[in-house]
């Protein structure tokens, strides 16, 4: 096998395990067992930092678990590299709100509102 297609295959199978991972870290957010979430959604960000699905999953695993302001930092860290994504833009404004910040959770919430209905227009 040559160079490239040993590279190929563990770049193939790498992002293979992470999409099994992230599929689990949704089930387990689903479910409620949000301390697996937050592993395996670590986990995946171990080897892919900006795999957007498991930010987003960690973001509401942490606000599930009260961890509100490493919610709300994480969130904000990733919109600077998505901004107007409305998953974030929710957990944000959810964790703002949590935090006694009235009118920022208010601004990311009617953010993530027009974000959403601009993507069922646009």
């Amino acid at each position: 096998m040559s160079g490239v297609a040993r590279l190929l295959g563990s770049r193939l199978e790498k992002s293979t395990r992470a999409m099994n991972d992230a599929e689990r870290a949704l089930a387990a957010c689903r479910e409620g067992r949000l301390d697996e979430a937050v592993e395996l959604a670590r986990s995946i960000l171990a080897g892919e930092p900006t795999h957007p699905p498991s930010i987003s999953r960690l973001s509401h695993a942490l606000l599930g678990l009260g961890r509100v302001v490493e919610a709300e930092a994480l969130a904000a860290f990733a919109l600077r590299g998505a901004p107007g994504k409305p998953d974030l833009l929710t957990i944000r404004g959810e964790a703002l709100d949590r935090l006694g910040s009235d009118q920022q959770a208010l601004d990311c919430l009617v953010q993530a509102t027009d974000s959403r209905l601009n993507d069922r227009t646009g």
